[in-house]
């Protein structure tokens, strides 16, 4: 796994190459805010039109997978997830919304991607109880392989940047360790390319996100490595 960090700026995401953008809004956040916001402008009000016309649903953990060929966006799948309504938020729904993120990504095999961190760490949500509610979303839903292969950038401002800096790359060599003795001498043989052919799988795969938009319920639970981190 390798990380880094980026700002939250379509200034930032114009310069990243990552196969996956992954978003979070609150679902009374009308018109969206933050980096959602200014995608949403990039796009045109396409998010907008989505919400007013009721095609969106960011109720806690549900996701709107769309396709970004042909926009001014380098990245290839735009994934907007629900964070519920603004004012229950807390450590516990954070925890929540992480776990759904890395089960739908799970389902997608995206090994690239570019993440806004759910709610305002340092103020929604305390500095330490992120990383852990980080972590152990990504060591139970993952794939271990996954884990190993992963390419994450953290899109968050610099002052946000300078307290995750070491927890997040501690982390790191946490989740890999741990990905590492699920998979034992396997692991020295991973393919690291990105599966261009995945697709959601169970009723997600009725429709081909490559070909429009798809929306998610919440993800089933699922395991992906075992024990704690």
């Amino acid at each position: 796994m390798n990380i880094q960090f980026a700002e939250p700026t379509l200034e930032s995401l114009d310069a990243l190459q990552a196969e996956c953008l992954l978003l979070t809004s609150f679902i009374d956040d009308r018109p969206l805010r933050g980096l959602a916001g200014h995608v949403d402008w990039r796009l045109c009000g396409r998010l907008s039109g989505y919400m007013q016309a009721d095609f969106v649903d960011l109720e806690l953990g549900r996701a709107l997978l769309l396709p970004l060929p042909g926009v001014r966006l380098p990245q290839r799948l735009l994934m907007l997830v629900g964070m519920g309504r603004r004012a229950e938020f807390d450590g516990t729904r954070f925890d929540a919304v992480c776990a759904a993120t890395f089960r739908h990504l799970a389902g997608l095999r995206q090994r690239s991607v570019a993440m806004a961190l759910p709610g305002r760490i340092g103020l929604d949500v305390a500095l330490r109880a992120a990383i852990q509610g980080l972590g152990q979303a990504m060591a139970r839903h993952l794939p271990p392989e996954d884990i190993l292969a992963l390419e994450l950038t953290l899109l968050e401002p610099m002052e946000v940047q300078r307290e995750l800096s070491d927890p997040m790359r501690a982390l790191t060599r946490r989740l890999d360790d741990h990905a590492r003795s699920v998979l034992g001498l396997e692991s020295e043989a991973l393919d690291a390319t990105p599966d261009a052919t995945a697709r959601p799988t169970g009723d997600q795969a009725s429709r081909d996100w490559r070909r429009g938009l798809v929306r998610l319920p919440p993800a089933e639970p699922s395991e992906g490595l075992a024990g704690e981190l």
